[in-house]
């Protein structure tokens, strides 16, 4: 992905990292609300 875009390396880690730590940091909220407003 990072050839079709034309990243190098470190742009290519900086879009992977901020990926995890935005999935990583939206867990905690996220399963506070599936917890208080549950499913369907």
């Amino acid at each position: 992905m990072s050839n079709q875009f034309g990243w190098n390396s470190s742009t290519a880690g900086l879009v992977q990292s901020s990926f995890f730590w935005g999935y990583a940091l939206s867990q905690l909220p996220g399963g506070w609300l599936a917890k208080r407003f549950g499913g369907r």
